[in-house]
């Protein structure tokens, strides 16, 4: 599983350094538009994450010793606190997942200007996925 865990890194490491850009600038494209979804079907959920300066939000982060895996650029919207959706705004920013292979644990964050938020963590990350 090790083996398999390193290759990915590989593969990561040399897709992005195709892709690699100086780490002070941020590059000027814009993420895709989110597709329309079919209104019949699809169900808008609101989700809480807990933003922060971008340090308190890696303290967090390190506390689990997980590194970093990948970056993306990210789209996400948000509903101001109190407000109903259709006050929602569109924010673009970077996306970054941190994964520990010793223990498991990942997290994935969003980074926008002067803030982070924690999306997402969890714990069994498995290269490939679960259902193999």
């Amino acid at each position: 599983m090790s083996k398999l865990y390193y290759a990915l890194i590989l593969s990561f490491v040399l897709i992005s350094s195709a892709f690699a850009q100086s780490k002070d600038k941020v590059p000027k494209e814009s993420p895709q538009e989110m597709p329309q979804m079919d209104p019949s079907t699809a169900t808008p959920i609101a989700i809480r994450s807990i933003c922060d300066e971008p340090k308190k939000i890696r303290a967090i982060i390190d506390q689990y010793e997980e590194k970093k895996l990948f970056d993306a650029f990210g789209i996400t919207f948000v509903i101001p606190p109190n407000y109903p959706p259709e006050y929602a705004r569109k924010l673009t920013g970077i996306t970054s997942m941190f994964v520990n292979p010793d223990t498991g644990s990942f997290s994935i964050i969003f980074k926008g200007e002067g803030f982070s938020c924690l999306i997402l963590n969890g714990n069994k990350f498995t290269p490939g996925g679960m259902d193999q």
